[in-house]
């Protein structure tokens, strides 16, 4: 079994396995280092907005869940509305099961993947990266991070430089039954078959939200690093007004039972992995379970200065801190950064040059003012947020615009032109 690579990649999330799968259908050797065995938990709501699914290079129908066309507003709880529009917005899907199936294309295209395997370290010659896992050693020209803000290549890559971070606080309702109408403790009721809810100023500079999958709900809270403890205190308040039986015993870091085996099916290929949760014990609408785990991850959106390639490295998705500052959605970026870094790659094998700095001009003008942006809306919303849901409430070209840039059929860019008053 072979250890020269043209290219290595630390990571097999959406970013990584989209670039394992481009590089592959080029003919370009890949190898793909994930430590986790498939399919493994990720936290994540599961939208995936229209624009993304437009970019994925494969048809992924299969794995959709829910195709989204609502949404239920709040204010902290309060004062819902629901809009519908015309054509979908987004979709949900079961990361585990998405996650794995965006595997499966890359690994059916020849890109090798080495599950239970993940990088440790590596070092940066003149003529190649040499990459160390717990078991083995590889070398490659060219050595990509798409494993996130905990991974090595974007610990090293961006050394002591701050990011901002979003924290995101989440849990899944079980929904064996399917029964999506729910009516919450304060008699409102929601039909999530093809909605979804978005709640905001329950935390200040975040929102909460419910997902729809096929068997469970995604309920969460996100809001920045700093409000992180106000954030997790009003996920159990949203939680407690939203699931009728109400929450006791709260206590973070507590041992939980094991959820119920839900009837979804999996690539059978992969062998279950887990996470260690935080507790909320309730009693829940839609299962016979006791308790529900609430998960907190964190989504890393950059700053001017933080690094995304180097020597021979490139870094993607949430690696290279490509998350939304507006949304804290990843998956756009991830896949878009994929699809440049494939063709900056290609070049470089090509041309034997791996300074990359054609991938460097390329996010910096697209992602890179995509999230400045992204960060100047979050301040405009937020210090407007009653004035802005009050436009949307009453006038449904402001919602409607809302649903084009989920689409992708407006941008930030736009936006900010329309915005006259916005310097950019």
């Amino acid at each position: 079994m072979k250890n020269n690579f043209d290219v290595i990649i630390s990571g097999c999330g959406p970013a990584g396995s989209i670039l394992g799968y481009l590089l592959a259908q080029n003919n370009i050797s890949t190898l793909i280092l994930e430590k986790a065995i498939f399919p493994r938990k990720k936290i994540c709501a599961g939208g995936i907005q229209h624009r993304t699914l437009k970019l994925i290079p494969f048809d992924i129908s299969e794995v959709i869940e829910k195709t989204i066309c609502g949404i239920y507003f709040s204010l902290a709880n309060k004062d819902i509305v629901h809009k519908k529009s015309d054509g979908p917005i987004m979709y949900t899907v079961e990361r585990s099961i998405f996650d794995g199936f965006l595997a499966g294309k890359a690994d059916s295209s020849g890109c090798r993947i080495q599950y239970g395997e993940g990088l440790t370290g590596y070092e940066v010659f003149d003529e190649y990266v040499k990459v160390h896992t717990g078991t083995s050693s590889y070398r490659a020209k060219i050595l990509v991070g798409a494993d996130g803000i905990r991974g090595e290549v974007h610990k090293k890559i961006t050394g002591n430089k701050k990011i901002h971070k979003i924290i995101g606080y989440e849990t899944e309702i079980e929904n064996a039954d399917r029964n999506y109408i729910v009516k919450d403790r304060s008699g409102n009721t929601f039909d999530f078959k093809d909605s979804v809810r978005l709640d905001f100023n329950g935390v200040k500079k975040g929102y909460g939200w419910v997902f729809p999958k096929n068997y469970s709900m995604s309920c969460g809270v996100g809001a920045p690093a700093a409000n992180a403890p106000k954030a997790q205190k009003y996920f159990k308040l949203f939680l407690s007004e939203f699931c009728s039986g109400g929450i006791s015993g709260y206590s973070p870091g507590t041992a939980v039972k094991s959820a119920p085996n839900k009837s979804v099916p999996t690539p059978s290929t992969y062998a279950p992995g887990s996470k260690t949760p935080l507790s909320v014990q309730i009693k829940p609408l839609f299962s016979n379970s006791s308790e529900l785990k609430i998960l907190a991850h964190g989504i890393p959106v950059r700053k001017n200065d933080t690094p995304y390639c180097g020597h021979r490295i490139i870094a993607v998705g949430d690696a290279a801190c490509f998350g939304d500052g507006f949304t804290g959605e990843g998956l756009y970026n991830a896949v878009k950064s994929s699809i440049i870094a494939a063709e900056c790659i290609k070049n470089s094998l090509k041309n034997s040059d791996f300074t990359f700095s054609d991938y460097f001009k390329l996010i910096e003008d697209d992602i890179c003012k995509d999230i400045k942006i992204s960060l100047m809306l979050t301040k405009v919303f937020y210090s407007s947020v009653f004035l802005f849901y009050n436009l949307l409430k009453k006038n449904d070209n402001y919602f409607n615009a809302c649903c084009r840039i989920l689409r992708g059929e407006r941008t930030y860019k736009e936006i900010v032109e329309k915005l006259k008053f916005i310097k950019f």
